[in-house]
């Protein structure tokens, strides 16, 4: 009988610890992402062509600002996309282009509800250990 409640104990302590971890974990990864996108909350919104569609169909695109052509490797997939398709973009005041997409704030949200639901697990199993 012992051994199944000291074995119950260190599962409580590992998922409470865990928990509390994957808290500083998401946290961090969410900030990172936050950060990313305050950059572009002064966007301009842009028409770009894309010239080249890489490999796992990262596209190439080209826009053109202030009478100069610019162009970027997208870090967002476009599974869809075809050489020669126009698309939504954005350009931060730094320079900065990407792909207009919804996806971005997506991400950022999902991870600070994650770190929340590890943060709440954490306590609960720290609390059902040392009640």
């Amino acid at each position: 009988m012992w051994e199944a409640n000291a074995i119950d104990g260190v599962f409580e302590l590992f998922w409470g610890f865990g928990g509390l971890a994957s808290t500083g974990f998401f946290y961090f990864i969410y900030r990172l992402v936050a950060g990313r996108q305050a950059q572009f909350r002064r966007a301009t919104a842009l028409e770009g062509l894309i010239i080249e569609v890489g490999p796992r169909s990262y596209p190439v695109v080209e826009y053109e600002k202030d009478g100069k052509t610019h162009q970027f490797r997208s870090g967002l997939s476009a599974p869809g996309a075809q050489v020669g398709q126009r698309i939504d973009i954005e350009v931060s005041p730094n320079g900065v282009a990407r792909i207009r997409s919804n996806g971005h704030t997506v991400i950022a949200r999902g991870l600070l509800i994650a770190s929340i639901a590890c943060l709440v697990a954490g306590c609960v199993a720290l609390a059902v250990r040392f009640a």
